[in-house]
């Protein structure tokens, strides 16, 4: 990550609690949003850090995002899964013809 990116980072967290403050006089959707952004952006600062070795830190801002994330209301359980069924069978395919009889049947005393 560039260094600019990581002040940007910084600085998306320094105005968090006002982003916080605003949303809570909008709505609770919008706060659940600000919540969302603000988990992320600790999200991705836990991983620099933690990629630069600096552990504590990193677990630390680790924590701090998924307090965030909670309050946003993300689910981080994996999606439904496909479950095993029998094969079906093959199609059966019937020859349905309509035919007309007459009205007495054929005398076949012949």
């Amino acid at each position: 990550m560039k260094r600019s990116s990581i002040l940007k980072l910084h600085g998306d967290l320094a105005c968090a609690p006002l982003d916080l403050w605003l949303a809570r006089i909008a709505d609770s959707n919008t706060e659940r949003d600000v919540h969302f952004y603000v988990g992320d952006r600790y999200w991705r600062l836990a991983e620099y850090y933690e990629n630069r070795g600096w552990r504590k830190t990193a677990k630390r801002l680790r924590l701090q995002a998924e307090h965030h994330l909670r309050l946003s209301g993300w689910n981080d359980t994996p999606p439904a899964v496909a479950v095993a069924m029998e094969v079906p069978r093959p199609p059966t395919f019937t020859k349905a013809i309509g035919r007309r009889f007459r009205k007495t049947p054929p005398d076949d005393s012949a």
